[in-house]
């Protein structure tokens, strides 16, 4: 089956004389995980309601695979979506809410309980969902958006309730579906959350897109690092370091000294050359400062008026 691509052409949304979508105009790739990052209130929900022809333009398009979701015969199994964890009846049990779906999707019995095992949910099958977790919930969600067997996902914040153990195996069923053409489009506020999941970034502030291209492109521009060093005599070698044209990073911590401006390479022979005990050596990335990098000055939602 050929998968799905999302195109945004100058998609605009504005409520009340504020614009929260500002003429997004974006292909997301089939057969890519593409991460979707911003602050709270960037426009990445209201864009996923657009996509899912939930909430009509101000102006501009949602197109999927060059049509709008209406216009597709079977939207169900053209995207699936967790645009929020409560997605059940709290009186459902969790099989009795994808049996709806189901019967919706045209979906046998079967494939329902296939799915609550896919996602470890078969335990609980017959439980009532108002005693789910949140975590169990977005589970539940998930299950729900993969029904369909849809070719294109859509994923709001979908590791939030999830402990470390849900967080990588929901990061190995993305990579699943990757491998299998899908067209994977993941909303988040949290870069460290895509770090090593995202093939492509695509960041936005008050509905605009700041920066996009891969994340490996992204990170390498704005990516900080550091060599953190520790010594039983970090103040010499601090300044040892110093007159190397090394700069530090802040007063030392107990032992420990972060490097900025020489390499990790650089830093062992300094404290070879003068007989420096090192009890820890390391190079430190810092992605936040690719988020602070690209959204600064734009964590606060500002409105303006709109004009077509």
């Amino acid at each position: 089956m050929k998968a799905a691509s999302v195109q945004l052409d100058h998609l605009t949304k504005s409520y009340g004389g504020m614009v929260v979508v500002d003429d997004l105009s974006v292909d997301v790739e089939p057969g890519r995980i593409t991460g979707f990052l911003g602050p709270n209130g960037a426009g990445k929900s209201t864009t996923f309601r657009l996509i899912m022809g939930l909430d009509r333009p101000t102006s501009g398009r949602a197109l999927v695979d060059g049509r709008p979701i209406a216009d597709w015969p079977e939207p169900g199994r053209k995207i699936g979506a967790v645009l929020s964890n409560q997605c059940a009846h709290p009186r459902r049990t969790a099989y009795d809410h994808l049996r709806w779906v189901g019967e919706l999707l045209d979906v046998p019995a079967a494939q329902c309980r296939e799915m609550l095992e896919l996602v470890g949910l078969e335990s609980v099958a017959t439980a009532k969902t108002r005693t789910f977790s949140l975590g169990m919930m977005q589970r539940l969600a998930l299950a729900t958006a993969l029904l369909g067997d849809p070719e294109i996902l859509l994923l709001d914040e979908p590791m939030n309730g999830l402990d470390p153990e849900g967080m990588a195996w929901l990061k190995e069923m993305l990579e699943q579906l990757r491998e299998r053409g899908r067209t994977v489009f993941v909303a988040s506020h949290l870069l460290k959350e895509m770090e090593d999941l995202a093939d492509d970034l695509l960041i936005i502030a008050h509905g605009k897109v700041v920066e996009s291209g891969t994340m490996t492109e992204i990170v390498g521009r704005y990516e900080q690092s550091w060599v953190s060093v520790r010594s039983d005599d970090a103040a010499r070698l601090g300044d040892l370091l110093q007159a190397g044209g090394a700069e530090l990073l802040g007063p030392a911590r107990g032992n420990k000294l972060k490097v900025s401006g020489m390499s990790l390479a650089a830093v062992s022979a300094v404290a070879r050359e003068h007989d420096l005990s090192v009890l820890e050596l390391s190079v430190v990335r810092d992605l936040s400062g690719v988020y602070q990098a690209v959204t600064q000055d734009r964590s606060e939602i500002r409105g303006r008026e709109h004009r077509q």
